[in-house]
């Protein structure tokens, strides 16, 4: 069993359209309403795949709350590790230009805030099963610390450790040695070694710093432009087929940091783990659509 400890929000995201005339009604724009985290992405992508999965999150006790519920379910997501707490379940506010970048943004993720060290203890029977743990960044930095110390590589365990964003790059500080594998994007990674990532070479020497840290696995995503992956002294880039220059990448991170995860438990080598990601992350945004936008 893999047991994902994340987040899980609504977002409800808007791709703007041409401006009208005054006076006229704006009917270009899209939106969109769908449940998402990286938590609850990861946990889903790895449902895919065929994994028993156990996802221990927070949700508010509303609607939104009750429905991701369901929808986990609907997923084939486990829900014993999740809590719906009094309070509004987390939501992102998203507006996206032609390019599928983020414009601006406003989130509520206050009861995230909640997500305690109580709710981990709550869980441990759950975790003592656990084959392997994928920790969100989104979670408060005493939870991180708290799962990283209790059930990370001191304690002989196996957890996969996803920013999220550079915000929780930041609260990886003085843990990446309880990391078995790390999967942050290129930002991410810059956050967390202190460094420019523009280049080959400094990729190489981000990969040198983890490893001296006493990360096992490393792979730092590049949007849209490929993976770098390293292992002990194997190490290398593997671009995509094409370069997505525009549209939307949104989600092939958490395709690709579930990818990894699955491959690495069947075995797989290092490179071949990669691979694996790239062609998931791949043919996920070969199926993304803007018309999902209405």
């Amino acid at each position: 069993m893999i047991v994902v400890i994340g987040a899980t929000r609504v977002e409800v995201g808007m791709l703007a359209g041409m401006q009208p005339e005054t006076g006229e009604e704006n009917k270009q724009n899209k939106i969109n309403i769908e449940y998402c985290g990286c938590g609850f992405n990861i946990a889903g992508h790895l449902a895919e795949e065929g994994r028993n999965v156990e996802l221990i999150t927070v949700l508010g006790n509303d609607m939104a709350g009750k429905a991701a519920v369901e929808e986990m379910k609907r997923r084939g997501i486990g829900t014993n590790g999740t809590k719906q707490l009094s309070g509004i379940t987390p939501v992102a506010v998203r507006m996206y230009n032609v390019l599928g970048d983020i414009e601006m943004q406003q989130k509520n993720d206050e009861l995230l805030e909640s997500f305690g060290t109580g709710l981990i203890d709550d869980n441990s029977e759950i975790l003592k099963e656990a084959e392997a743990i994928v920790l969100d960044g989104s979670l408060p930095k005493k939870t991180i610390e708290y799962i990283a110390c209790g059930y990370g590589a001191s304690k002989g365990g196996k957890i996969f450790f996803d920013p999220e964003s550079i915000y929780g790059a930041v609260k990886a500080e003085g843990l990446l040695g309880e990391f078995y594998g790390i999967m942050p994007g290129r930002v991410e990674a810059e956050t967390m070694t202190g460094g420019s990532i523009l280049s080959p070479e400094q990729m190489m020497d981000a990969g040198i710093f983890f490893h001296s840290m006493g990360v096992g696995r490393i792979f730092i995503t590049m949007k849209g432009g490929g993976l770098y992956y390293k292992e002990g002294i194997v190490e290398g880039i593997i671009r995509p087929e094409r370069v997505l220059a525009f549209g939307r990448t949104k989600g092939a991170g958490d395709v690709a940091s579930a990818a990894i995860v699955s491959a690495t438990l069947d075995g797989r080598e290092i490179e071949e783990t990669g691979n694996h990601a790239m062609t998931k992350a791949a043919e996920y945004l070969a199926n993304v659509k803007d018309e999902k936008l209405v």
